[in-house]
């Protein structure tokens, strides 16, 4: 009951059959989440479709000892039974995993030694589609495009805390 504390699927999984074969993940049954609770922290994804949703599908991740960044597709759960219920973790085996398309992200040179910008990165969003567990999942970060070149940003919140 305590994993659930920490990390929450949102809204009833849907079962897939052909879901994204790339990303080899195993197990008996396959359902797909649209939102996922971690640590206090919303994250939706690229499918989740409501009027007025939150911004919330750009997200850093930690592969290793590096930080990545990327957009959400989806969520998975990958377990050997069918269980309906979120509560039925330990003896289906559950895995959750977030589907990522993963962006190309260069840190921002600002040429100003007063100013520190380490939480911004010029990004590209790339073809390659990663499953992270969700439990390297860092934060929900931003997504900007400055209208004068059409440059796109990866903002991470500076102030985890309002």
């Amino acid at each position: 009951m305590a994993i659930w504390m920490c990390r929450i699927p949102i809204g009833k999984p849907k079962t897939v059959q052909n879901i994204i074969t790339v990303t080899e993940i195993v197990g008996d049954t396959i359902t797909v989440f649209f939102r996922f609770m971690k640590s206090g922290f919303m994250f939706a994804s690229e499918l989740y479709c409501r009027q007025g949703k939150p911004n919330s599908m750009d997200t850093s991740f930690h592969v290793g000892n590096e930080t990545d960044y990327g957009l959400i597709y989806c969520f998975i759960k990958s377990s050997n039974c069918d269980c309906e219920t979120r509560f039925c973790e330990n003896k289906c085996n559950a895995q959750y995993f977030s589907i990522i398309k993963k962006y190309d992200a260069l840190p921002l040179v600002v040429n100003d030694s007063f100013h520190n910008c380490s939480h911004i990165n010029e990004c590209r969003i790339t073809n390659d589609i990663m499953a992270i567990d969700v439990n390297n999942l860092s934060f929900v970060c931003f997504y900007i495009k400055i209208s004068t070149d059409n440059m796109p940003f990866i903002i991470e919140p500076v102030n985890l805390m309002e």
